[in-house]
C-alpha cells in the first residue's frame, strides 16, 4: 500500500473523514477485496489498542506533554538548539563567504584588467627604460603583425640590431634597439615615418 492510501484508510476507521471522501473510499473498499482485507485488518488493530488502554485515566497535562519534545537531562529542548545554531557561523559558512569573496574579486579583476591582458600594451617603463612589448616586440624580432610596421635591421651607434617601427593606432614612431633577449625603445615620437 503506498503511504497516502494507508493514511486514508486509517482516517476511514477512524471516522475522520467527511461524507465525500468516505463516500469514494467505501467504492473503492467494495471493488477491491484486498482492500477490504485491510479496512478490516486497521479495524481489529484500533480495537485492541482501545482495549489496552481502557480504563487507564490519562490527564490533561500528561496529554498536552505529549506534544512537547522530549528533554534530555543537560541539553536544551531540540528547537532551542536548532534555532540557536541557525543563528551561529560554522566554518562552512565563513569558507563559503570567502569563495564568494575570491570569485567577486576575480571577476572585478578580470573586468579592470582583462582588456590589458588579452591586448598587452606596446612598450613598458621599466627601470632600464622604455622596453617594447607585446605586438611591438614581436614585429621587431621579425614576426609579422598588422598593426605594426618596421623598417630594415641597421646597426645601432653601439653595434647593436635597430629598426624603426610605425604604430597607427596611438600615432606613434620610432627606434628600438636589440638588448639581450628584448627591444629597448631608445626614442619615441608622435607621428608616422
Amino acid at each position: 500500500m503506498s503511504g497516502l492510501k494507508d493514511q486514508a484508510l486509517m482516517a476511514y476507521v477512524d471516522g475522520e473523514l467527511d461524507e465525500v471522501q468516505r463516500q469514494g473510499l467505501e467504492a473503492s473498499i467494495s471493488g477491491d477485496p484486498r482492500l477490504a482485507a485491510e479496512v478490516e485488518r486497521q479495524r481489529a488493530l484500533r480495537a485492541r489498542v482501545q482495549d489496552a488502554f481502557l480504563g487507564v485515566d490519562v490527564s490533561q497535562a500528561e496529554l498536552s506533554a505529549l506534544d512537547e519534545p522530549p528533554l534530555v537531562l543537560g541539553h536544551p529542548p531540540v528547537s532551542a538548539r536548532l534555532r540557536r545554531r541557525a543563528r551561529t557561523f560554522r566554518p562552512v559558512h565563513w569558507a563559503a563567504m570567502a569563495a564568494c569573496l575570491a570569485v567577486g574579486a576575480g571577476i572585478g579583476l578580470a573586468a579592470a584588467y582583462g582588456p590589458a591582458l588579452l591586448d598587452p600594451p606596446a612598450m613598458e617603463l621599466t627601470p632600464d627604460g622604455l622596453v617594447a612589448r607585446g605586438a611591438l616586440a614581436e614585429a621587431l624580432a621579425g614576426a609579422t603583425a598588422e598593426e605594426v610596421r618596421v623598417g630594415d635591421v641597421a646597426p645601432g651607434a653601439d653595434g647593436a640590431a635597430c629598426r624603426t617601427f610605425v604604430l597607427p593606432d596611438p600615432n606613434l614612431s620610432g627606434l628600438a634597439c636589440r638588448e639581450g633577449s628584448g627591444w629597448a625603445v631608445r626614442s619615441v615620437g608622435a607621428g608616422g615615418v
